[in-house]
Order: C-alpha cells, then structure tokens, then sequence
C-alpha cells in the first residue's frame, strides 16, 4: 500500500482498483474506464522474448538439473526395488550384496553432493 496525493488529498493506494476509483472520483468515468482497460489489457510478449529472458536466466541449467536428478532417483528406486525383491523372495540375505547395494547407492548420492 501507498500513500501518494491528489488534488491536495493523500489518497491510499493499495490495488489497481484503488487507482481506477481515484480516477473516476477525481477524472470522471470516460478515463477512469480507459485506464482500468489498460490495466486489465493481458500482456503480450512473443516468443523470441520468451527465448530470450529464459535463456538469459538459469532457467534452462534448472531444467537440466532436474532432468539429472530424475535419472539419479530412479537409479536409485531401481536399486531398491531390486534389493527388496532380493529379501522377499531369499531364505537367507547375503550381507555382501546388501553391502554393496547400499554402497551402490551412496556413490550415487555422494557423486551429486
């Protein structure tokens, strides 16, 4: 919110409405409507700018990060689907594939780190 003045009266400033009621009590109703159909008129931007503002962002080094990351978590899902399909259908666990599993997935992790 905003305080600014007009015609010698501080007037409160809080949303675009706010701006266009000020108009119609201060300017008449022709411009206020004129304003509050510039405000509500959608921006159009084209798609080179769009291209543009996100390639000079970290947009796409995000979008590539998250694309990693997905790789990395279903590396890692796999493995624990597979270990835990190991212990459900084995009488007896071999903690040295155990072992190595969980190793598996801690170079995994620790190479993101």
């Amino acid at each position: 919110m905003e305080n600014i003045i007009v015609n010698n009266k501080i007037e409160t400033v809080g949303s675009d409405k706010n701006i266009v009621d000020i108009i119609k009590e201060n300017c008449g109703y022709e411009f206020a409507d004129f304003i509050e159909q510039r405000l509500n008129k959608p921006i159009e931007i084209s798609q080179n700018l769009i291209d543009k503002i996100l390639s000079e962002s970290d947009y796409y080094t995000y979008e590539k990060s998250l694309d990693n990351h997905n790789c990395i978590f279903n590396d890692i899902l796999d493995e624990c689907e597979n270990q835990i399909e190991y212990i459900q259908d084995s009488k007896r666990i071999d903690k040295q594939k155990l072992c190595g599993s969980f190793n598996k997935i801690l170079n995994i992790v620790s190479e993101e780190i």
